[in-house]
């Protein structure tokens, strides 16, 4: 745990903690890209996009997530490197028939963007008492529908 006091003199502002949380996450990204590309199929790595996503979460806490989700209700603006590269990995998926639902790459892809904000939204208004990682690879499956040896 860490005060209010100690986390007010590393963030003066609400601002300050959100702009480091965009940054650390593109940082998590950029340094675990290896995990997404290593993954051996189409599927898993669309999970393992989410993955990071999730631990970087985890990372700051309920609290946090909670008080970051308020600070950008109007705002939906995933980031277009990881959108572009969900697409990519969904189209991969598609072609090559590992997972079912063939809805368009890019409508899919914000598709799962949306489910995941919300899991993540329902476990930070929870105080992190649902486990995160189960209910968000739930949601991951259920909406990309794996072919049956793909699953995640």
């Amino acid at each position: 745990k860490v005060s209010k006091t100690t986390l007010h003199y590393y963030f003066p502002r609400k601002q300050d903690i959100f702009l480091d949380m965009q940054n650390n996450f593109e940082e998590l990204y950029a340094d675990n890209f290896y995990r997404i590309v290593e993954q051996e199929t189409f599927s898993k790595q669309i999970w393992e996009i989410f993955h990071i996503m999730c631990e970087g979460d985890i990372f700051y806490g309920a609290g946090v997530s909670q008080q970051y989700f308020v600070g950008r209700l109007k705002e939906h603006s995933q980031r277009d490197f990881i959108k572009n590269m969900l697409t990519a990995v969904i189209r991969s998926a598609q072609n090559a028939g590992q997972i079912r639902n063939l809805t368009d790459p890019e409508t899919l892809a914000e598709a799962l963007s949306y489910a995941m904000r919300g899991v993540i939204v329902t476990w930070a208004i929870e105080n992190g008492t649902i486990n995160l990682l189960e209910e968000a690879k739930q949601a991951v499956s259920a909406i990309i529908d794996p072919a049956p040896g793909f699953e995640i």
